[in-house]
């Protein structure tokens, strides 16, 4: 068996705390259109998909096309929330400073988002 060369990183709920706020958020905004889930249901539903998927479900579900604008608010409100409510994951400081091989972060997350995300 080959040895480990590296280790490949999840940022969302491995590295940060995001699922958490970005659900919630999700939540309320879906809540505003029109459609009523739960946050269970928000979470079995839409965690780990990328965000045209969701456009497409909550499409599909609500029967009509969420607001043009909805993946740009989304985004805008996490952000916002971020600035003060994101959290590294508890204990990945102790894994990342005394991990002995390299590491990198791969994510279904744009840019913008893992930018902020990960300073």
């Amino acid at each position: 068996m080959d040895k480990i060369k590296l280790v490949i990183f999840d940022c969302d709920g491995v590295l940060i705390d995001s699922e958490r706020i970005a659900n919630i958020i999700l939540l309320e905004m879906l809540n505003e259109i029109g459609l009523l889930l739960t946050l269970e249901d928000v979470i079995d539903i839409f965690v780990g998909i990328s965000m045209n998927l969701c456009i497409e479900i909550i499409k599909n579900r609500l029967g009509k096309s969420p607001p043009e604008n909805f993946a740009t608010e989304f985004e805008q409100r996490c952000m916002q929330v971020f600035i003060t409510d994101l959290h590294p994951v508890q204990g990945i400081h102790n894994v990342l400073s005394t991990l002995k091989l390299s590491y990198c972060v791969a994510s279904n997350s744009g840019h913008n988002w893992l930018n902020k995300a990960l300073a």
